[in-house]
């Protein structure tokens, strides 16, 4: 017998020059709407660029990591509440402290934080 290779990634996605659809649909879009109000060359390169940008930063990283990376430095608190998950925790401003702290005990000083405001979606609880 012979030993084959165990790979860790059973199913890889599909990728095309090294992004996946998702990714090379943004990066084109991206670039085709500053090809068309910019400038042609401006557009080319900003594709280029973002490409190679995008592929570099996903490489050898989970699923979902550019989410986590966008939930980390507060950047989902601009985007519609459409687009970030329910139920988690508001992600600190780039300026706030990013450690949140959090009583085990119920209290009226905890109902106050905007942390449980949010997880609750604004309702306090009867005590």
């Amino acid at each position: 017998m012979y030993a084959k290779p165990c790979y860790r990634t059973l199913d890889r996605p599909l990728t095309i020059l090294g992004l996946e659809p998702g990714d090379l649909v943004l990066v084109v879009l991206a670039a085709l709407v500053v090809f068309i109000f910019v400038g042609q060359v401006t557009g080319i390169a900003l594709g280029l660029a973002l490409g190679f940008g995008l592929r570099r930063i996903k490489q050898g990283r989970p699923p979902g990591y550019l989410y986590y990376l966008a939930y980390r430095y507060g950047l989902l608190r601009l985007l519609p509440a459409a687009f970030r998950v329910p139920n988690l925790v508001q992600p600190p401003l780039p300026w706030e402290p990013t450690t949140i702290y959090l009583s085990a005990f119920e209290g009226d000083s905890d109902d106050d934080r905007p942390e449980i405001r949010f997880y609750r979606h604004g309702q306090r609880l009867l005590s």
